[in-house]
């Protein structure tokens, strides 16, 4: 028996997205594709990987972006997917063609994954039962069932407007640290836009760590925020003034120089602040959607709730502290009689790396479990 190339597995990726969503439906939106309009994603990402896989017949080279990677990895999501009980009726094709195609595709990822992981899982048909709607899969294991809400976040629309919100926060900070007489380095983590209302907060919870010497990691003070608080470095020798890493950008740097009456200046303290920006879904908004799911598990039943964030702006050395603090923000829902009838919490994100050989593609996605022993 002969063994399937690394491109015959792709070519089966293509034949399943053109049964689920139909070849002639594919061949038909895609001859006027127009690279400014609003065609539907897949349409696109099909016709593109059409010619990858042309090129890659002749070159030998399969150059595999992060796009290409989510489309194949929905493939494959499709292909476990569709033999599973409720498909049919729970995925409408209607709706994989329209506006709200990411919604389904996602149910049928959050199921792939329970196969993988020897889950019995079914799709349960959308529906509301005394005023609240049931959750979108059934997944079961030996003597154990839960239901499966699954929630994905819209893509996320970058902030414009941090840099005018930390203006007013550097000075204040910098000042604070003047007043408590501290030469400490202040970098605000800030998930999503810095609004100005957060400044005053801020402000007051730096305050809190330094006046009581902390150092560290401090999250939980300020909802999308996190602070890290260290001793300013020491001067390298011969080095006089003061400095900020190019990594905090926005920075801001205070330092006093005093003039002898021989001429010789006397440094004082180097008072360092940084803004540093996580570009991605803020902790309320995911926090909301959590709550939307919440109701969704029936109250005699136990459930898991899986939400997918939009990680396409968060640098690759990013993803953990982002996805940490997301999940200290959700562990806090769970209070010992709060939310009981939930068992874990799952955050998803996108492609975060790939790594390309001559003949094939690698990539790593995300996955943050939240609570419970499932």
């Amino acid at each position: 028996m002969k063994r399937k190339s690394n491109l015959d597995w792709y070519l089966d990726y293509l034949t399943v997205i053109e049964d689920t969503f139909g070849a002639k439906w594919l061949v038909k939106k895609s001859r006027n594709i127009d690279p400014r309009s609003s065609s539907h994603p897949i349409v696109q990402l099909w016709a593109r990987a059409k010619l990858l896989i042309n090129e890659a017949a002749v070159t030998g080279r399969l150059d595999l972006n992060s796009d290409f990677a989510s489309f194949f990895d929905l493939a494959a999501d499709l292909r476990t997917a569709r033999v599973l009980p409720g498909y049919d009726k729970a995925i409408d094709i209607k709706r994989l063609k329209s506006v709200d195609w990411e919604k389904d595709c996602y149910v049928a990822h959050v199921a792939a994954l329970g196969v993988q992981s020897g889950y019995a899982v079914e799709f349960l048909l959308p529906s509301v039962v005394s005023g609240e709607q049931t959750a979108d899969l059934l997944m079961r294991h030996a003597t154990r069932e839960f239901y499966v809400e699954c929630k994905k976040k819209d893509a996320y629309l970058k902030s414009e407007n941090a840099a005018k919100s930390w203006a007013g926060l550097q000075d204040r900070l910098l000042a604070l640290q003047e007043t408590v007489a501290c030469d400490y380095e202040v970098v605000v983590i800030c998930i999503g836009l810095l609004n100005s209302e957060s400044v005053g907060e801020i402000e007051r919870h730096v305050e809190k760590i330094v006046r009581q010497g902390g150092e560290g990691e401090f999250s939980g003070g300020v909802p999308d925020c996190v602070v890290l608080v260290k001793k300013a470095p020491p001067r390298p020798p011969g080095v006089q003034g003061a400095w900020i890493p190019a990594w905090q950008n926005p920075g801001a740097v205070s330092l006093k120089v005093t003039v002898g009456q021989d001429g010789n200046p006397t440094y004082g303290p180097m008072l360092r602040c940084a803004l540093y920006l996580i570009d991605a879904h803020r902790l309320t908004q995911v926090l909301n959607s959590f709550r939307d799911a919440r109701p969704q598990i029936p109250r005699e039943g136990t459930g898991l709730i899986y939400i997918n964030v939009d990680t396409t702006g968060v640098r690759l050395g990013d993803h953990e502290i982002y996805f940490r603090t997301l999940s200290e923000w959700i562990r806090r829902q769970f209070a010992p009689e709060a939310n009981s009838r939930v068992a874990a919490v799952v955050l998803t994100g996108g492609v975060a790396s790939v790594e390309i050989t001559p003949d094939r593609g690698f990539h790593r996605t995300l996955r943050y479990k939240i609570k419970g022993q499932v």
